[in-house]
């Protein structure tokens, strides 16, 4: 809540700044799912190789 009331005090309306977040927390999410499929891809290639 902090964040948001900083965001309202630099001008940004509060259903601006939950907006944002609502979006941050979700690129962040989906970030996170590429890297854990990214990961389990490349242990899966080299676990082929050998």
């Amino acid at each position: 809540m902090a964040l948001v009331d900083r965001a309202e005090a630099a001008g940004w309306l509060r259903i601006e700044a939950y907006a944002a977040l609502v979006e941050l927390i979700d690129h962040q999410a989906m970030a996170d799912q590429a890297r854990e499929l990214t990961a389990e891809t490349i242990d899966r290639l080299r676990g082929s190789k050998n």
